[in-house]
């Protein structure tokens, strides 16, 4: 199986919707972005309490708020019947620009098959090819099964997380079943991603430090992860690393990130001539 051909679009309408009822949960609801990422979607257009937390924690991302570039190649949309009826953020001007080729390619990620657009007679499947996210999922799992990548976790469908999981099951020497069992924070695990996780979160918080931090860390969480248990759970660890061991700070994450790959290393940092 061809990557690149587990998604299309359709040929005149140039458009292609994805059915995935977490646009209309409370968590999750942007768990199929990093399928799409690994796709070669990388632009994408959400609300901001959904976008910004990916875009911040998934650096291939791409994400505008509510208005698209003058031009772009293909995007991704994220949204549901709720956001189409009562939010400010809209589907309609994507397929307007789509319409007249200021967008080449456009795939929708919707919660029901019913989602129509605001004035629209017929919902938007009508004029695309469309898929179940569940079904692209399994094709994807199956795609990576083949190359010796097994999908451990039990509660999510995020495939960035499945993989991360992979990996770190050969590095932590243990099996790993749900997602908030991927945030070790030790030298085993110093050069993967869950170190940026805590100092990005971190910095954004020490930018507006207002909100109670477990809170905080929550609300970049949810997008990408179903499971509120886990999302609760990573949370709070977060946390009492961020309180407890890392004084409050992401300068002191970043050095302590930095002297446990020296020990990791074997080496010493270059002293300064006196």
């Amino acid at each position: 199986m061809l990557l690149e051909n587990l998604i299309s679009v359709h040929s005149q309408t140039r458009l292609a919707v994805i059915i995935d009822e977490r646009l209309s949960a409370s968590s999750g609801q942007l768990r199929a972005l990093p399928l799409l990422l690994r796709l070669g979607w990388r632009k994408f257009s959400t609300i901001p309490d959904w976008g910004e937390p990916c875009h911040l924690l998934l650096p291939d991302s791409q994400y505008t708020k509510y208005y698209p570039s003058l031009r772009e190649e293909r995007i991704a949309i994220f949204t549901c019947e709720k956001l189409e009826r009562t939010h400010r953020f809209s589907a309609t001007l994507f397929l307007e620009k789509l319409s007249i080729g200021e967008i080449n390619e456009c795939v929708f990620v919707v919660d029901t098959e019913n989602f129509r657009v605001r004035r629209a007679l017929r919902p938007l499947i009508h004029n695309a090819n469309y898929y179940s996210f569940d079904e692209l999922y399994r094709c994807y799992q199956s795609y990576c099964k083949g190359k010796s990548l097994d999908f451990p976790l039990k509660d999510t469908y995020n495939v960035f997380l499945q993989e991360l999981a992979s990996k770190l099951q050969k590095i932590l020497n243990k099996s790993i079943t749900r997602s908030y069992e991927l945030f070790v924070y030790d030298k085993r695990t110093i050069n993967e991603i869950i170190w940026d996780w805590l100092i990005r979160i971190s910095e954004k918080y020490e930018e507006s430090p207002t909100m109670d931090f477990r809170k905080f860390t929550m609300y970049y969480l949810k997008p990408l992860i179903e499971n509120d248990y886990s999302i609760q759970k990573i949370a709070a660890l977060m946390e009492n690393l961020y309180v407890n061991e890392f004084r409050l700070s992401s300068s002191y994450i970043k050095q302590e990130r930095a002297a446990l790959r020296v020990s990791l290393d074997g080496t010493s940092p270059v002293q300064p001539p006196c």
